[in-house]
């Protein structure tokens, strides 16, 4: 008998199960009923939610085997309708309506198919994945989506291994609980020995290699997803320490201009503006220097300025802010990242260092950084797999960058159309917020790692590598293993048909030869009796066999009975007409 379309109790007949004495009123089995189909619309939902993440993007959802339960116990309808329910969420969770539409369309086979068709649900929804749901698949996400080659062919044999394995579940849930007593369509209900041989026979191939596959795919995700992060930190580290040093040799340029400042003199002098240029010669990086008095006011920069006039008509730096905390902490420090005076879109960085000469605060010096001297060292840290490099201020603020969209003096988490997931407290997955199929924002999202640059100014480094070229590792690795699990799938369901067949053919072929076994005795019919290998069938057909000569046996004595009593009553009936006759 297969799992679905199976026969039901007669209409207006008390419902009553086979091996229980209990008769269910009508009104308790539709609520049961009603309860039943409502926890299997949620479990629909809860079945995709639920999910088993396998690697970047794909999935291996559950929701099919409520549906399938549905369809087979409620109805084509309400199969349908929860298929459409619990594809709402598969449309959240991947971008796309197509996995819903599949799922939809598998309620609708089954349905369908089940009503003209003595199979199982196995085998209808095996045949619907190689028939229907596969030919979908590649057409939706090669086509529609346009996704590539490599990831079509892995989501075609996913999605095909993960229906036909719910469908197993499906039908060992309907064939071994009492899910059926409940449901809307009650029927006595006897399991074939059969359908329990097929569904063994299938579970015992599909089910390990399906779990070795998943266990195998998730320690391989965790095993590049380490070694991504291992690798980030590496250079992440080694690039801090870069940094450090780079920061560390222009302060110490600051402050030995500082230093030469207390000897000379925070006044107009040659001896000032020429060492000022000296300290701005040798280290190019900065776009300029000023020593200033203590006042704020410009007394030698470079490039070099002109100095006639009287000092208070110099250049003004007092309304800067790092000027107050110089005064106050008299120790050199970095500045955020700020805008260029009058030029809102020149960004730079400040060094800066005081002037101290027996504990007097005389002025400080100020050297400013142009940020494409940062863009410019943080190329140097890319390769290695190694594609974006940031560097943020102690603001969060994007002091350099080697991507265009991550715009100078912006927050660097408030980045638009992107999200930050946090992996740890330095590790991060950088992914599109929406729009896009999860394998999509997978294939274009990356691995991050933070560190802070080692010193008392707390700058923050970020590099970024891309998922895409593991992604497609993963991809193109593991289109062999659902292949290989698709074949297992294949070969298990034909040879669980044809062995279940076989072994059970003899039970079958007995039960048929010894239905209305007296009558057959008594019209003295032939009896082709089966012929099996299997000791327990064999010895049962010879059993039967035993009792079959032992009941002809007895029918020969009671037929040879039946006679001498006919002989004997027409002896004494003639007696009694002719008392005198002889007989």
């Amino acid at each position: 008998m297969g799992d679905c379309g199976a026969p039901q109790a007669r209409a207006g007949s008390p419902l009553k199960w086979k091996g229980s004495d209990r008769v269910l009123k009508p009104k308790t089995m539709e609520l049961r009923s009603v309860a039943l189909l409502a926890l299997l619309i949620l479990g629909a939902v809860l079945g995709n939610y639920w999910k088993i993440p396998l690697f970047f993007g794909v999935d291996f959802l559950f929701g099919s085997i409520a549906v399938l339960l549905i369809t087979c116990l409620y109805g084509t309808v309400p199969g349908i309708l929860a298929a459409g329910v619990a594809g709402l969420y598969s449309v959240m969770l991947w971008g796309h309506p197509f996995a819903a539409i599949i799922l939809v369309l598998e309620a609708l086979w089954l349905g369908w198919l089940s009503r003209r068709l003595n199979f199982n649900l196995l085998l209808i929804d095996g045949a619907f994945w190689f028939l229907i749901g596969m030919p979908l698949v590649f057409a939706f996400y090669g086509s529609a989506l346009e996704m590539d080659e490599v990831g079509t062919r892995l989501v075609m044999l996913k999605q095909a291994v993960n229906g036909i394995f719910n469908a197993l579940i499906a039908s060992l849930i309907l064939n071994h609980t009492p899910l059926a007593r409940w449901s809307a369509r009650p029927f006595i209900r006897t399991i074939s020995l059969r359908q329990i041989l097929f569904n063994l026979f299938a579970s015992l191939l599909l089910i390990p290699a399906l779990l070795v596959l998943i266990v195998a795919s998730r320690r391989e995700v965790a095993r590049i997803e380490v070694d991504i992060h291992e690798r980030l930190r590496t250079s992440a580290h080694a690039s801090s320490l870069a940094f450090k040093l780079w920061r560390d040799q222009h302060i110490n340029a600051v402050g030995e201009l500082a230093r030469v400042a207390g000897q000379l003199g925070v006044h107009r002098s040659k001896a000032l503006q020429e060492a000022t240029e000296r300290i701005a010669r040798v280290f190019p990086q900065f776009s300029a220097v000023h020593v200033l008095n203590p006042q704020g006011i410009s007394m030698a920069s470079y490039p070099p300025m002109a100095m006639e006039g009287p000092p208070e008509q110099g250049l003004r730096f007092a309304d800067r802010r790092y000027f107050t905390r110089l005064e106050e902490t008299l120790q050199p420090f970095f500045s955020g990242v700020i805008s260029r005076r009058g030029q809102a879109f020149d960004p730079l960085v400040t060094v800066a260092a005081p002037v101290v000469e027996d504990g007097m605060f005389l002025g400080y010096v100020v050297g400013a950084l142009d940020l494409s001297t940062m863009r410019r060292l943080l190329d140097l840290f890319l390769g290695d797999g190694i594609q974006g490099a940031a560097l943020m201020d102690q603001n969060g603020l994007v002091i350099a960058s080697t991507r265009s969209e991550w715009r100078l003096t912006l927050p660097f988490q408030q980045l638009a159309g992107w999200e930050m997931k946090a992996m740890s407290p330095t590790s991060f997955h950088r992914a599109q917020a929406s729009g896009l199929p999860a394998m999509t924002r997978w294939r274009t999202s990356f691995f991050a790692e933070t560190i802070e640059v080692p010193g008392s100014h707390p700058w923050t480094l970020y590099l970024e590598v891309p998922v895409e070229p593991h992604q497609t590792y993963l991809l193109t690795r593991y289109i062999y293993g659902f292949l290989l699990v698709l074949a297992l799938a294949f070969v298990a369901l034909v040879l669980a048909f044809f062995l279940a067949r076989r072994l059970v053919a003899p039970l079958t072929r007995l039960a048929e030869e010894t239905t209305n076994l007296p009558d057959r005795l008594h019209e003295h019919q032939t009896i082709a009796w089966p012929s099996s290998n299997v000791t327990e069938v064999d010895s049962l057909v010879g059993n039967f066999q035993s009792m079959v000569q032992v009941l002809q046996q007895q029918f020969q004595e009671v037929q040879q009975a039946g006679r001498a009593k006919d002989v004997f009553l027409a002896m004494l009936a003639h007696e009694l007409r002719n008392p005198l006759a002889p007989i």
